[in-house]
């Protein structure tokens, strides 16, 4: 789902050097720990965001709602609703009920 969405096309090498270095334990899976260790990771491009923003747009509308990031969030374990609320609003820079792809970046970079 979404890749004709992303900002950036991948070749299937960076494809497997993503993979592998996600699969820590190099068991050809990845875990949901393995992918949660990955996600945590300090993001240090905007290419990193740019892929982050495109998973939590879950709707590929380019712009990132509460619902989409209550949603995400607690997928990936977070359960205080309140607090991605307070979030979500902290990132909403022009309060127009969005997050932007730039507002992201502006959020995380």
């Amino acid at each position: 789902y979404g890749y004709n969405k992303l900002p950036y096309s991948y070749s299937p090498d960076s494809i497997q050097r993503m993979f592998s270095t996600m699969d820590v334990n190099d068991n050809g899976e990845i875990s949901r720990d393995e992918f949660r260790k990955s996600l945590v990771e300090e993001p240090t491009t905007q290419r990193d965001v740019d892929l982050i923003f495109a998973v939590v747009d879950l709707d590929g509308s380019g712009s990132i709602d509460l619902e989409e990031l209550t949603e995400h969030l607690v997928s990936a374990g977070y359960e205080d609703k309140e607090e991605i609320e307070q979030l979500f609003h902290k990132m909403d820079i022009d309060n127009d009920g969005r997050i932007t792809r730039n507002e992201f970046r502006r959020a995380i970079l």
